[in-house]
């Protein structure tokens, strides 16, 4: 339905207004018959929480309008400006479903309805969960909330505090201590009203998201957890978190409702529910897993370039500026089949007194198949474009140091493991990186490399930063 205007189909109030007349053949009392005439109706939906300001056109609405009826229930401060124009403020509608209804405009003298010429949009409110001892702050959205007067709103049988206009599309009502958790219905209530919100707040907890949603069996990987529903402020009193059982290693309060937390080491693999233990109340996520620590032959550093042509403006990091330094990068590749964990994991760099070169932050996850390039710096751009399990980083140490003349490249686990590595002696070109070839295949042997434009599957590109050498995502 056209919510700025409705032409309606015609719709008559038929008025007889007596006319003491006489005139020719002597005849009195002559009647007149009047047509009500509606043309629009703007808007022409509102919430079913009421107070929508509608404006009605037509014709022939001075002739004894005595109300505007919406599915049967009266509009309240009707107003007719003129024979033409009309305004109303909707009812609530009680039933509290959307819906679209029919308007019937009353006079002295009889009435005429218009079909489906209103319709009464669903209300969410916000958040539509919370704990069962009260103290929610719930934002009631709506419309003409300044002219409903003070309104009285329920949550269930019990009088919700603190409510207040806020302004006249907003009000605030903080939940009340029920005896149960469960959905219930909301009552609002005002001059213009009741309606019946049904099952519209949930008395009870929830994890609203943990980012990610996976880590390492060795531990250590921060996770963020927001939630909803909690009575406590989180920063004030903090609540135990635990992973099947398993107390969290660390929990830190971010926010009223948001912890970063420590994956503890030794989970088993697998998917595993996160409780969220409050004061009052647990939630739970049944969304985490647990993956087996990454080892040996479960990555593989596929690419590398080392010796970037900056004469030929080549730009690796796609960021519009070709750099020596920026440039540089190392493609590593997940093998496993399965989501990996590459938290605080480090590149280091062989030939330069074994100098660490990028420390992976805390979360780091490549998904089934994907892969992460690590850049020496710049801007990466466009890589979550590329393929969705290909991903880029900057070095956290702002270079990776990659020597023309030859370097090694190293990747250690959390606890400082070797789980891959890459070598490569004098010589390499300046104008193609270094791929694994086959493309994306394990090879124990870390100097098994060919010039990119010499693998198999080469089409042209000298270099392929988060896809294989022909340009295809992988897997």
């Amino acid at each position: 339905m056209n919510a700025l205007s409705r032409t309606l189909a015609a719709a008559a109030v038929t008025a007889v207004v007596a006319l003491g007349v006489t005139g020719c053949n002597n005849r009195s009392d002559r009647a007149i018959l009047v047509t009500a005439r509606v043309d629009t109706v703007n808007p022409a939906n509102g919430p079913v929480t009421g107070g929508t300001l509608v404006t009605i056109t037509g014709a022939n609405f001075d002739f004894g309008t005595t109300a505007v009826l919406f599915d049967g229930v009266a509009g309240f401060d009707v107003n007719v400006i003129n024979g033409n124009t009309l305004t109303v403020r909707t009812p609530l509608k009680l039933d509290g479903t959307a819906e679209t209804v029919d308007i019937i405009v009353a006079s002295n003298f009889g009435s005429g309805d218009s079909i489906d010429a209103f319709t009464f949009d669903a209300v969410v409110l916000n958040p539509t969960i919370g704990g069962s001892g009260g103290g929610t702050v719930v934002e009631i959205p709506g419309a003409g909330f300044n002219a409903g007067g003070q309104p009285i709103v329920l949550f269930g049988a019990d009088q919700a505090a603190n409510v207040a206009v806020i302004s006249d599309v907003l009000v605030r009502a903080t939940t009340p201590a029920v005896a149960n958790n469960g959905a219930v219905d909301v009552t609002f209530i005002n001059r213009f009203g009741r309606v019946d919100l049904p099952n519209a707040f949930d008395f009870d907890v929830a994890v609203e998201s943990v980012v990610p949603d996976l880590a390492s069996d060795a531990g250590n990987t921060v996770i963020t957890i927001v939630t909803n529903g909690f009575n406590e402020d989180f920063t004030v009193t903090l609540p135990a978190v635990e992973f099947g059982g398993t107390p969290a290693a660390a929990v830190l309060a971010v926010a009223a409702n948001e912890l970063d937390v420590t994956v503890p080491a030794g989970l088993a693999v697998g998917a595993l529910d996160i409780d969220v233990i409050g004061a009052n109340d647990t939630a739970t996520f049944a969304g985490f897993e647990s993956v087996a620590a990454v080892t040996v032959g479960d990555v593989v550093i596929n690419e590398f370039y080392a010796n970037v042509n900056t004469g030929s403006l080549e730009d690796p990091n796609n960021d519009g500026v070709s750099d020596e330094t920026d440039d540089e990068y190392i493609e590593i590749v997940n093998l496993t089949g399965g989501p990996i964990d590459l938290s605080d994991f480090v590149i280091q760099d062989q030939l330069a007194a074994v100098t660490d070169r990028h420390v992976f932050p805390n979360p780091t996850t490549i998904p089934t198949d994907g892969c992460i390039v690590i850049f020496g710096g710049g801007n990466p751009t466009g890589f979550g474009n590329l393929h969705e399990d290909a991903h880029a980083q900057t070095a956290s140490t702002g270079t990776l140091g990659l020597n023309n003349g030859g370097d090694g490249i190293n990747l250690l686990d959390i606890n400082g493991v070797l789980v891959e590595e890459a070598t490569y002696g004098a010589g390499v070109p300046d104008a193609a990186s270094q791929n694994r070839d086959p493309d994306g295949q394990f090879n124990a042997d870390p100097t098994a490399f060919v010039d990119h434009d010499v693998a198999n599957n080469f089409n042209g590109n000298f270099f392929s930063p988060g896809l294989r050498v022909d340009q295809t995502p992988f897997p």
